[in-house]
């Protein structure tokens, strides 16, 4: 009976926590008038750094310990999160098989930030197979470290044939890479 593990069914509550929003990372309360103003000037007011340029806000991204502490190298700590999360964590629940390829897959993604995902060009680029290319794609959507945006249209049928757009959920990591 020791060797059950027990269930934590009712017990637990998982909760989903993303990086710091741009709002979070300035200094001032966040409206979108605001966020717009600030990213025309280039210049925002932040509360660790006090002054910082939106390139440096993109490049350090939004994860609280390389935005909060600029002496961190965000090169080596996004290296090591993608060491350790991903790699085998993710290693943990899928048999990924070449870790040099996946990490190439990761790339070939974060070049691709922003624009419309063509599975079976990033597959042929870093020669893997498509069905690869789409289960490394769900895991990397499941642990939320990228998402696709679906395109809208008032007809159901488009929505469902066009293909999304993707994107790293943090631009540290999408920049890491590259």
């Amino acid at each position: 009976m020791q060797s059950i593990a027990q269930s934590l069914a009712g017990r637990a509550a998982i909760l989903f926590l993303l990086p710091f929003s741009l709002s979070e990372r300035v200094d001032n309360a966040c409206n979108a008038q605001e966020i717009f103003t600030w990213i025309k000037k280039l210049n925002l007011t932040n509360k660790f750094d006090r002054k910082i340029s939106l390139n440096e806000v993109m490049m350090r991204g939004f994860f609280p310990e390389i935005a909060t502490h600029k002496k961190v190298d965000r090169k080596l700590w996004c290296s090591s999160y993608i060491t350790t999360y991903l790699e085998r964590d993710i290693r943990n629940l899928s048999n990924i098989g070449d870790l040099s390829q996946f990490e190439r897959f990761l790339i070939a993604c974060a070049v691709r930030t922003g624009q419309i995902l063509n599975i079976s060009e990033v597959a042929r680029d870093i020669g893997i197979s498509v069905p690869t290319a789409k289960r490394w794609l769900s895991l990397l959507e499941t642990a939320h470290q990228l998402y696709l945006l679906y395109p809208y249209y008032r007809n159901i049928g488009k929505r469902i044939v066009k293909s999304p757009k993707i994107y790293f959920g943090d631009t540290a990591r999408a920049n890491s890479g590259l």
